[in-house]
């Protein structure tokens, strides 16, 4: 890799000498503002500094990089026209750009991309399953997936939280027709959410459609007695709590009261793909001293841009991923996560196969 730096006057000729001497698949390192040259400090000339790197292997998306935050003498040009990665297939330059506008870090898509086109033949370097199947392979390892729920104990007991209007209670209803209908298992419902009315009433309304059990409780004295009513009578116990807003704490220590109050449980975050990162991470941090088991990520049919949230997040907090949802059809509109199935939803269906769209019942 060759690494140089360079000054210049303003943002706009430094950017022009890199493009010149390393040409348009140069990546920008690093750029900060500098004074050169003067006397003990006095009539020095103010300069934007930048570090550019060519040729760069896969050890580039470790490098730290900075944005500009301070002023330049111009406003900068986005690096984008100059650094973006020139590959030699068009399929492959249409999937940069669609992993770029889902928020993925820059240097780490170009060094995802690149490897793509070094390692595949160049016949099938247009070959759109030949990509597909090599990029989940590659997305795959910075992934965990936990699998559905596993009814490795009798009565077992799913927690499921997240903020306000995430859609808790229709993934709760979409899980427990699945394990009803399909695996012909006996599940109860219990709600906590005693804060809106139409929540528990909708929840009550799916326990009989499918004929299983529900319980509200007030307490945690309450929740108690109603596990220990159903442990032995049902496979699955699934808990509907409040949507709770991440910031305030006395709902947040009472949602604590309750979980504490059961040792042998799991507990799945629930989280909407279409939230600001920032915010999503704010919630993660918030619900993380429930001891988080899973993410669940929903909303997947209500946002196209939002695969970068979905990756950082699990790759940062190192989480398995159990359910993605995508529709309010219950009990359809959710499958079980996999590399395959996250990248169908948000990256090889956008913009990617104009013949061949995914379906809300595929799997």
């Amino acid at each position: 890799m060759k690494i140089k730096t360079y000054r210049a006057i303003n943002m706009q000729k430094g950017l022009m000498m890199v493009k010149d001497e390393m040409g348009p698949q140069a990546v920008i390192l690093e750029t900060r503002n500098v004074k050169v040259g003067g006397f003990f400090g006095l009539f020095a000339k103010k300069m934007v500094e930048i570090v550019a790197a060519s040729d760069y292997p896969d050890e580039i998306s470790k490098v730290h990089t900075k944005e500009i935050t301070e002023n330049v003498t111009q406003p900068p040009i986005p690096f984008t026209n100059y650094y973006t990665p020139i590959f030699k297939s068009r399929k492959l330059q249409v999937l940069y750009d669609i992993l770029i506008k889902n928020e993925l870090n820059e240097i780490f898509a170009a060094s995802l991309i690149g490897d793509i086109e070094r390692e595949l033949p160049s016949e099938l370097l247009d070959d759109e399953d030949a990509i597909e199947e090599k990029l989940t392979e590659k997305l795959g390892r910075s992934f965990s997936f936990s699998g559905p729920i596993n009814l490795d104990s009798p009565g077992k007991v799913i927690f499921f939280v997240g903020p306000t209007g995430v859609g808790k209670t229709t993934t709760i209803a979409k899980i427990a027709a699945f394990f009803t209908l399909n695996m012909a298992k006996k599940v109860a419902l219990i709600s906590i959410d005693t804060f809106r009315i139409a929540a528990v009433e909708q929840l009550r309304t799916y326990a009989e459609i499918l004929g299983i059990s529900f319980s509200v409780v007030f307490t945690p004295l309450e929740l108690d007695r109603a596990i220990k009513a159903y442990k032995d009578d049902v496979d699955l116990i699934l808990i509907d709590t409040a949507g709770r807003s991440p910031k305030n704490e006395l709902r947040m220590s009472e949602l604590k009261g309750f979980t504490s109050k059961v040792y042998d449980k799991e507990v799945y975050l629930v989280l909407s793909v279409g939230t600001r990162y920032v915010d999503l991470k704010g919630a993660v941090e918030k619900f993380l001293p429930l001891n988080i088991n899973s993410f669940i990520f929903t909303k997947l049919d209500e946002s196209n841009l939002f695969f970068g949230n979905i990756f950082n997040l699990v790759k940062e907090y190192k989480i398995p991923v159990s359910y993605i949802t995508f529709g309010q059809n219950v009990p359809d509109d959710i499958d079980i996560a996999s590399m395959d199935n996250i990248l169908r939803r948000c990256i090889y269906e956008y913009n990617w196969r104009s013949s061949s769209k995914v379906t809300a019942n595929s799997n």
